[in-house]
């Protein structure tokens, strides 16, 4: 089997065939080498995560037709608007993933409002929890801590954003 096929054999493994994205597993395969990498440069390195907020309510009132019609539309408003070399992905039914390389805090806080304002489709609202990479830390332990701010920002009322500086641990 020649490389082309090979890439198109393990296209229906790693992509999520309603938005185009990495789906969760792929993601989980791919960002501890995204993070190796980003410590070999001595780059900092960012996730969001994003969550459409009472999602279930868009497929009650509308129907799933019109829920995966959102999906695949924020998917690709959002995939156009972040880095070629970042990583995103759909890690749940209305969840997703930005690992974003040689990232600040500072300019991952920009980037979730950038994201954030891109939702302007009517009923629908994100939350975005976003984390700093350690340097130590696996990727699981960096998803946990941008779930935690994710769980922060989905209890504030305005702006449903936040991202934490905790940087415990770091290597050196």
């Amino acid at each position: 089997m020649d490389t082309e096929d090979e890439t198109q054999a393990e296209r229906p493994r790693t992509i999520d065939p309603l938005t185009g994205l990495l789906h969760r597993e792929a993601w989980e395969r791919h960002a501890p080498a995204f993070l190796e990498d980003a410590h070999v440069a001595r780059v900092p390195v960012c996730l969001l995560l994003l969550d459409l907020d009472d999602f279930g309510t868009i497929n009650a009132r509308h129907g799933q037709e019109e829920g995966d019609r959102v999906l695949r539309e924020l998917a690709e408003r959002w995939r156009a608007h972040v880095r070629h070399n970042d990583l995103i992905a759909r890690v749940g039914p209305d969840d997703f993933a930005v690992l974003l390389v040689a990232c600040s805090l500072e300019a991952a806080s920009a980037v979730a409002r950038r994201l954030s304002g891109l939702v302007d489709i009517d009923g629908v609202t994100v939350s975005i929890g976003g984390s700093e990479w350690n340097g130590a830390e696996s990727a699981i332990e960096l998803l946990a801590r941008a779930e935690a701010a994710l769980r922060r920002a989905q209890g504030q009322q305005a702006e449903r954003i936040a991202i934490t500086a905790e940087l415990s641990g770091a290597r050196s």
